[in-house]
């Protein structure tokens, strides 16, 4: 080994660790990326499954009930919707599954006529279910189904 090319091997090992620790660090950074991506895709489908719940539920009860689905509007909680016990269970089963799954979560149920924002004054109606929540991130975040009832 010649005079000059002393520490060339040193300098070449210090290279590439520098290069390594670069790509170590932009695995890390791909993984907590990834682990957040993961926690909003799993409220996302909490609220999937919360919305299809209860849509499911009143699909089943209430298909061709106009007054059963107008007392629905707005209505989050049990106990509101008397003479309907499986419409009042389905609520209340939706209710503690939103709020156990979902951070800050809250769902909200509206019944309107198709294709507007007006109230539904005859068959068939619009059920439509909003789920919101608070993501990972603490950004607000919400997911919308709605079905037509009465066909």
């Amino acid at each position: 080994m010649t005079h000059d090319q002393r520490g060339v091997a040193l300098l070449e090992s210090l290279v590439s660790m520098v290069v390594l620790m670069i790509g170590l660090l932009g695995m890390a950074a791909l993984l907590t990326y990834s682990m957040k991506s993961m926690g909003k895709a799993q409220y996302a489908a909490q609220a999937t499954y919360a919305a299809q719940m209860i849509a499911s539920a009143i699909f089943a009860q209430e298909a061709n009930n106009f007054a059963g689905l107008n007392a629905l509007n707005g209505d989050t909680t049990a106990g509101n919707y008397s003479g309907h016990t499986a419409i009042d269970q389905a609520l209340t089963e939706w209710s503690s599954y939103t709020q156990a799954n979902l951070p800050a979560g809250t769902g909200i149920l509206s019944v309107t006529a198709p294709g507007s924002t007006g109230a539904c004054a005859m068959l068939p109606c619009q059920v439509t279910v909003t789920m919101s929540w608070n993501g990972a991130d603490h950004v607000s975040q919400s997911y919308q189904t709605s079905l037509i009832m009465g066909y």
